[in-house]
This record gives C-alpha cells, sequence and structure tokens, in this order.
C-alpha cells in the first residue's frame, strides 16, 4: 500500500479517531494485523497511549492484534530511503 496521509477532523478525541482509522483499513479480517503499517506519532507517549487503545479495542471485540509499527517523527526520515552501504 502507498503511503497514505489521512486528515481526521476535529470533532472527536484524536487517538479514538486514529484507531477507528487503522480499523477501517486494516481490520476487515478475524484478526487486527498491522504489522506491516508504520504510524508515526509526534511522541513515543502518543504512540504508547495509541498501542493501549488498539489492545482494548482488540480485547474488547476478541480479536487478535498484530501491533504495527510506532515511530516518532524524528525517527521517519530514515524510514524513507536506503542507506547506500
Amino acid at each position: 500500500m502507498p503511503i497514505a496521509r489521512r486528515f481526521l477532523g476535529w470533532d472527536r478525541p484524536l487517538l479514538a479517531a486514529a484507531v477507528d482509522e487503522l480499523l477501517s483499513l486494516f481490520g476487515q479480517a478475524a484478526s487486527l494485523d498491522l504489522g506491516e503499517v508504520i504510524v508515526v506519532t509526534p511522541g513515543a507517549a502518543a504512540g504508547r497511549r495509541l498501542l493501549e487503545l488498539l489492545v482494548d479495542r482488540a480485547t474488547n471485540e476478541h480479536r487478535p492484534l498484530v501491533p504495527p509499527r510506532f515511530v516518532t517523527q524524528g525517527e521517519l526520515p530514515e524510514l524513507l530511503y536506503e542507506t547506500k552501504l
């Protein structure tokens, strides 16, 4: 899947909207397999809280979760290019 930006709006809490968006895009099967997804957050705390919300949702729906990879803004540039050596 190509890189995609998603605008979630201001009408509800951001992390709850992010969980709903992730599950609408990647959670159609019996499991919540987000292993191929990279989520960029402004800081590590936001990534930890988003993971906590994903685990809560998976537990409530009785579905196994493969969590996405969480990176911060500072780690993102290294993922966008390949090192030459």
